[in-house]
């Protein structure tokens, strides 16, 4: 899925309303600086969607809590060769 938009009827909606305390908006180039970073400091390789989280912890939209454990989870490497190409180029 992706960061496709959640369809109507969807049990997916429901489930988000339940269980996320907050939801946030990133940048395409957010995106694409989170990709980056993934690459050269943890030597992974992650398709856009997996970066969203990184890219709101990087930019500063979200922060880490000394008093609340805070993960992203990571996951996903289903990129284009050519468009990683682009952005490491």
């Amino acid at each position: 899925m992706g960061c496709e938009q959640l369809k109507s009827g969807s049990i997916t909606f429901d489930l988000c309303k339940a269980h996320t305390d907050k939801i946030v908006l990133v940048s395409e180039n957010d995106i694409t600086e989170a990709i980056r970073w993934m690459l050269r400091t943890q030597n992974l390789v992650i398709e856009g969607a997996a970066a969203v989280g990184i890219a709101a912890f990087l930019n500063g939209t979200i922060e880490a809590d000394d008093e609340c454990p805070t993960a992203i989870i990571v996951t996903g490497s289903n990129i284009d060769y050519d468009r990683l190409k682009q952005i490491i180029g």
